[in-house]
């Protein structure tokens, strides 16, 4: 998996936690990992345009948008991590078109399994699961081309 900065960081230590048979942590992170490139990502096209895109996805009141009901005015990248569920964030950039619905619903499955493992219960985490999530990160995160980060972002 091609990683810079905080996501690289995160994918280490997702890393080391798995080789240690730590696979919650592993996948916590890693999610966190996924965040953080989508977080550049957006950042990079603009928080003018993320409102604009989330105030058009709140009008849709038919299809497959009907029940999103969020739109921000965000001003600064903290507001972004701090503001915007990650699955409000999944619906946006489904919207925006880097994205599509299939990976939106394959990212929003390793989203409900990050959030099985922040918060466990008795479904626990295999290595075949650790398997899938990180090859669903890889695909449709790191090496989406639409969320590939220009020179300028990966070196921030």
């Amino acid at each position: 998996i091609h990683a810079e900065g905080p996501e690289k960081e995160y994918l280490q230590e997702a890393i080391d936690c798995a080789q240690h048979g730590f696979f919650r942590a592993s996948i916590v992170l890693g999610w966190c990992a996924a965040i953080a490139r989508i977080h550049k990502k957006v950042v990079e096209l603009g928080l003018s345009e993320f409102n604009k895109k989330s105030k058009e996805l709140k009008a849709i009141k038919e299809g497959r948008y009907k029940r999103f009901n969020q739109f921000y005015a965000l001003k600064t990248p903290a507001e972004l991590g701090m503001t915007v569920f990650d699955n409000n964030l999944l619906w946006i950039i489904e919207y925006w078109g880097l994205i599509d619905p299939n990976q939106h619903e394959r990212l929003s499955v390793a989203f409900v399994m990050r959030n099985n493992c922040a918060h466990p219960d008795e479904a626990g985490i295999t290595e075949k699961n650790l398997v899938s999530f990180y090859d669903d990160l890889e695909n449709y995160v790191f090496n989406n081309p639409n969320l590939k980060l220009s020179a300028a972002s990966e070196d921030s």
